[in-house]
């Protein structure tokens, strides 16, 4: 999952189950002629180390992104906007826990 190093610098050390790495986008060639003046964000990498329904950020079975309440409002202060939000079903050790995923990906 990549997010934005905007997003990346407002995630707390006190969240549980992600860390942040370097990343390295391109653009191919199509996207440049179809968005000459598109400056894309600085991402990071958010790599998902947690448990599901356990920590802060997990990754389900069905390889969705799972975060809990307290991970949500912290993602909600950036632009989540063409992201879809659902109930998780699984088993959960405390919290509200929803999954995130970006619109149109698998």
């Amino acid at each position: 999952f990549l997010v934005s190093e905007r997003l990346a610098n407002l995630l707390p050390d006190s969240l549980s189950g992600y860390c942040l790495a370097e990343v390295e986008v391109s653009t191919s060639e199509e996207f440049r002629d179809l968005n000459p003046q598109l400056q894309l964000p600085n991402f990071r990498w958010l790599q998902l180390a947690g448990a599901a329904g356990k920590d802060d950020f997990g990754l389900a079975q069905d390889l969705r992104c799972v975060v809990s309440g307290n991970a949500l409002a912290v993602l909600r202060q950036a632009n989540i906007s063409h992201c879809e939000i659902e109930r998780w079903g699984g088993p959960t050790t405390g919290g509200t826990v929803r999954r995130y995923r970006a619109a149109g990906s698998p």
